[in-house]
C-alpha cells in the first residue's frame, strides 16, 4: 500500500525535473555583447535568452550571481552580486546592481529563471 503513494510522488518530482531541464539559459550578453574584454560602466545591463522544446514559455523571475572569480560562480557564491529571486519577466536590459565595479576586474556571471508555473531551471552556463 505504501507503494502506491510513493509511486505518484516520485512520477511529480521527475515530471518537475524534466520540464526545469527542459528550460535553458543561452546568449548571456553584457552591454549586448557576450563576454566582452573591457566595459566602461559601472553598473553594466546583463541579458539572457531562454530556449525549450516547449512552446509558450515564459520567465516570472530570475536569479543573477555575479562572482570574482571562476571558482566562486562554479560554488554559487555571489560575491560581487546576488540578486536573488526576483519577480519579472525581463531578461533584457537587467541592470547590474552589486558592489561598485573596479576598472579591470575580471566578472563572472550566470542566471537562473522560473518559469511561469513556478518551475526553476538549471543556472546557465558562466559568462565573463
Amino acid at each position: 500500500m505504501r507503494k502506491n503513494f510513493l509511486l505518484p510522488a516520485l512520477v511529480s518530482l521527475l515530471q518537475l525535473t524534466a520540464m526545469a531541464q527542459a528550460v535553458q539559459i543561452q546568449r548571456l550578453l553584457c552591454e549586448a555583447i557576450r563576454d566582452p574584454l573591457g566595459m566602461d560602466k559601472p553598473r553594466p545591463h546583463l541579458g539572457w535568452e531562454l530556449v525549450s522544446p516547449q512552446r509558450s514559455i515564459i520567465q516570472s523571475a530570475y536569479r543573477v550571481l555575479v562572482s570574482s572569480s571562476p571558482e566562486n560562480a562554479a560554488k554559487d557564491i555571489g560575491d560581487l552580486w546576488d540578486s536573488h529571486k526576483k519577480s519579472s519577466d525581463s531578461s533584457v536590459w537587467v541592470t547590474y546592481a552589486g558592489a561598485p565595479l573596479k576598472s579591470r576586474q575580471d566578472c563572472y556571471w550566470k542566471v537562473k529563471v522560473w518559469t511561469a508555473d513556478g518551475n526553476p531551471s538549471g543556472w546557465s552556463q558562466t559568462a565573463h
